[in-house]
């Protein structure tokens, strides 16, 4: 209990005192009135008073206790925004990714079915050379007759 106390304490006093030093800043005076007896400060500047330094305080701690809070409110704000971004980018490198294997299948089974095993056999026997005629080789010879066409 001491342990979570001690921070309070020490933002609540710098507050006061900050609240006291600002009431102390020297301001000077649209008319100087002496007047009503209070010399060259002019009326209504005057030193705070420890109480006026201890409320000034408090309000100064209450007003940053609520910017504090709409702060971490705008910083929740920016987390989602970044996360929901975070997400539809994930998704979107996801979606590449399987669109890529898509694409990558498909064409490996286009260029596989382009030709199929009849269409290699047709393919060969079309492309095969011819075999010699009988005025073309002689078998019993061994002899090529290449002037015959």
């Amino acid at each position: 209990m001491k342990a979570s106390l001690l921070p309070v304490a020490i933002v609540t006093m710098v507050l006061a005192a900050s609240g006291v030093a600002q009431a102390q800043t020297y301001v000077a005076p649209a008319v100087v009135s002496t007047a009503y007896g209070y010399g060259d400060y002019g009326y209504g500047y005057h030193s705070s008073t420890l109480e006026e330094g201890w409320l000034r305080g408090l309000g100064a701690l209450a007003a940053s206790e609520g910017q504090a809070n709409y702060y971490n409110s705008l910083a929740s704000i920016n987390f989602q925004d970044a996360y929901t971004r975070y997400m539809q980018n994930r998704q979107k490198a996801t979606d590449a990714y399987f669109a890529m294997r898509q694409a990558n299948r498909a064409a490996r089974t286009a260029e596989t079915s382009r030709l199929t095993l009849d269409r290699y056999m047709a393919i060969a026997r079309h492309d095969a050379p011819q075999c010699l005629r009988q005025d073309q080789y002689d078998r019993t010879l061994g002899r090529l007759n290449w002037l015959i066409a």
